[in-house]
Formats: structure tokens, C-alpha cells, sequence
């Protein structure tokens, strides 16, 4: 990708920028309720004027992690409670000072070195008709309605039939076995399969890793090369279940073909990862929809909420005569993705974390193993002692990717 227009302000460490918010968690063992805000984005002074925003070049773009207390971040922002994920905020960036540390990583040296800055005024552009505090903020009035329709996948590409996806499906005659492997506070899972021809092949259900600042939780030993004739099944768009498919040298993914959800992502992800796997003509799109795509041994049902990790798609497989569900960062139940009972193995959803949902029933036949994926000593306290405690009171044996250092494999066996 070549870059568009002259150093901006990610450089020189003063400017504008719009965000999109795609996590804020508590930090673990910190005083004074710090909060970690993860944000994909881009120069605003630079969008406001782009003609084609869709050819946005590296300098333009960064991702961001916020790092500041519930106090201080109501007080920039006016607002009476923090941002939420999948909001769209504006933010006044300086070089190092008095405001909110924040930390911006660069796609050119593929997000891993961090420069700091600070952020001395924010607000979110889903509230306009508020008075911003601190530093001025002065958005288009438009800014946050054209910011969410502007990198909104089911307009930039459209979505596939589900006909198209059920033959994508088809080629995967049997389910194995699966894995969910280590790769840190991230997710990456691996159905072994036989393809028709009875080949040995893959479906990688998420390729996540963890970004720059979580790099230390991940597993020496990375996940083995997927088979070329391997199938990617994302369960939404978040960083941690698709950093290992972004562009950039030696990516094992790009000629795989991707089944993903459509749904509405920041500017770091299209230029990245959604982009380049569209004009490789290798990524199909998925609509929500009520009923499942079923195939001979896979079963794709949506989420029936309406934020990214509850709108995103459930996998659900069978191994021989057990069942088992990979429900991404879905909540179980009526406001994310409704799973059978009597299930054989499930995947945690979002890494253990508290917001999960109910616990469904595990099946009476055998110990049904659930598992999550997590990374050692991360920066949100995952997962919640609270959920292991509700799975294991269902009757299910809980394990935990993590806890495998210093074993010979980097993997939980599911099924």
C-alpha cells in the first residue's frame, strides 16, 4: 500500500484524530480504576478532506490504547460515562504533557513500536449537542453518522449468498478433531478435517494474535502453517481473532479463503486486513441472518445482538457422534447467540471474561471439556473467576490455553 499525502501529526504529535473504540476494559491489579480504551484510528483533518477515504495510505492511520481513569476521561470528554466499544470519538492529540497518556502504533513496522502522546480533549460523536470539556473539539456535525457508514463492510463490498458459502462449506466431508491453540490473549482455533478427495485440510475458526501491547502474553511456539486448501471462518472483526491475517510479509493466510460477518470495522482493519483480502477476491461476506448456512459437518448461526462480538457468527461442528460450539466473543442467551444443550466440548466466549452469558448444558454421556482461550498475566484480569465458576458448577471441566506453558504441545485439545 503506498502512503497518502505527507507526514500528519502521528508523527509530529500534535493534530486530530477520529477513533473507533473497539475495547475498554478495567486493568487488572490497578489503583484508581484505571481503564485501557483500544482504538483504531485515523487523521481527521486528513479524512475530512479525502476525496476517496477507501485508499487510505499508512502514515494516515494508527492504532491507539488510551490509558486513564474513569475521572479523568468523563472530565475531557463531558460525557457521563465512558465510551463505549463500537462508538466513534474525536480526540486532540499533543506531544507528551499533561493529558492522558496514549500510545500509537504504526502499520509501517507492522504496530510493534509504540510513540506517546497525550490526549487533551475527546469526544464522542454520537453526542454532539453536548459541550465537549477541556481542549477544543470541534467536529462536523456529520462527523459520527458518515464515520460509522464509511468503513461499513455490507456497503463497501456486499455481502454473498448463502448458497456460495454452503458450497465454500461443502468441501469439508469430516470434522476430526479440534484444537484451540496458545497464542496469547488472542484466539485461534483448528478443526482438522477431510476434504473431498479425502485430503487432510483445516478450518481455522479466528487467526488472532496479540497486538504490541499485549505481545508478552503470547506462546513462543507459534500455531503449524495452515494446509493451502485451509478454510478461515471469522467470527466477527475484532483484533485479537484476525491480527495473524493482516498484510504484511510472509502472510500464511492471504490466498485462504475467509467467511466473515458483515459488519462495521475501523479504518486500520479495512486498510489491513478486510482490503487487501477483497481485491485478493478471497473473502466472503455474510449477512445476518435467523436461520443457520448448514452443511454436512458445520453449522454457521448468527448472534441476535447488535454490536460487533454478539452480531458476529457462531460455529458450531461435529466430531463423529459429539457436538461441539465456537461462539467467538458471543454472550450465551436471548441478547447474543442461543447454543443447544447437551453439548460434548465449547470454546469460552471472549476469553472468560464476566459478560459470557448463561452456561449452557453440558451432555451427561462423558466429561464435556470447555475451554479458554487466554493469554498468561494479561492486561484485563481474564478470565473471570466468576465465569469458571459458573461453567464448572454446570458440570463442565474447565482448562485454560495458558496453563499449558512448558508442556511439548501449545495447544488444548477440544475434541
Amino acid at each position: 500500500m503506498q502512503d497518502t499525502g505527507p507526514p500528519t501529526f502521528f508523527d509530529e504529535g500534535f493534530g486530530r484524530a477520529y477513533a473507533l473504540v473497539e475495547a475498554v476494559e478495567a486493568m487488572s491489579g490497578q489503583k484508581h480504576g484505571r481503564y485501557s480504551i483500544f482504538l483504531d484510528g485515523v487523521n481527521a483533518d486528513w479524512l475530512d478532506q479525502a476525496t476517496n477515504v477507501l485508499d487510505i495510505g499508512n502514515n494516515q492511520i494508527r492504532l491507539l490504547r488510551l490509558v486513564t481513569t474513569r475521572k479523568r476521561i468523563l472530565a475531557l470528554s463531558g460525557e457521563e460515562d465512558l465510551p463505549k466499544t463500537g462508538d466513534w470519538i474525536e480526540m486532540i492529540i499533543e506531544p507528551q504533557g499533561r493529558g492522558s497518556p496514549l500510545w500509537s502504533f504504526a502499520p509501517d513496522d507492522d504496530y510493534r513500536k509504540a510513540s506517546r502522546h497525550a490526549v487533551t480533549g475527546l469526544r464522542v460523536l454520537s453526542q454532539l449537542d453536548r459541550p465537549s470539556v477541556g481542549a477544543a473539539v470541534s467536529p462536523s456535525v456529520n462527523a459520527g453518522p458518515r464515520l460509522r457508514e464509511t468503513f461499513d463492510l455490507a456497503k463497501l463490498i456486499g455481502a454473498s449468498s448463502p448458497k456460495s458459502v454452503r458450497k465454500r462449506l461443502n468441501t469439508t466431508h469430516k470434522v476430526n478433531s479440534c484444537a484451540v491453540y496458545d497464542v496469547g490473549q488472542a484466539n485461534y482455533v483448528a478443526l482438522h478435517t477431510r476434504t473431498t478427495g479425502d485430503r487432510h485440510s483445516a478450518i481455522l475458526v479466528d487467526i488472532g494474535e496479540p497486538l504490541a501491547f499485549h505481545r508478552a502474553t503470547a506462546h513462543r511456539r507459534k500455531p503449524p502453517p495452515p494446509p493451502e486448501n485451509a478454510l478461515v471462518i471469522l467470527t466477527h472483526w475484532d483484533w485479537d481473532h484476525v491480527a495473524a491475517g493482516r498484510e504484511r510479509a510472509n502472510n500464511a493466510f492471504a490466498n485462504l479463503w475467509w467467511i466473515a460477518p458483515t459488519q462495521k470495522i475501523g479504518p486500520n482493519l479495512w486498510a489491513r486486513v478486510a482490503k487487501p483480502q477483497h481485491d485478493r477476491r478471497k473473502l466472503i461476506l455474510l449477512k445476518p441472518r435467523t436461520s443457520d448456512i448448514v452443511s454436512k459437518c458445520i453449522r454457521l448461526r448468527f448472534g441476535r445482538g447488535v454490536d460487533r462480538n454478539n452480531s458476529g457468527i457462531c460455529v458450531l461442528a461435529s466430531v463423529e457422534d459429539k457436538r461441539l460450539a465456537l461462539p467467538g466473543d458471543a454472550r450465551i442467551g436471548h441478547d447474543g447467540v442461543s447454543l443447544p444443550q447437551n453439548l460434548d466440548a465449547i470454546a469460552i466466549s471472549h476469553h472468560g471474561a464476566e459478560e459470557v452469558g448463561i452456561a449452557p448444558r453440558p451432555s451427561t454421556a462423558q466429561i464435556s471439556t470447555a475451554v479458554i482461550s487466554v493469554g498468561r498475566a494479561n492486561k484485563y484480569g481474564h478470565p473471570s473467576l466468576q465465569t469458571i465458576r459458573l461453567y464448572r458448577q454446570n458440570g463442565w471441566r474447565v482448562s485454560r490455553t495458558d496453563q499449558r506453558r512448558g508442556r511439548r504441545t501449545n495447544y488444548v485439545r477440544l475434541l
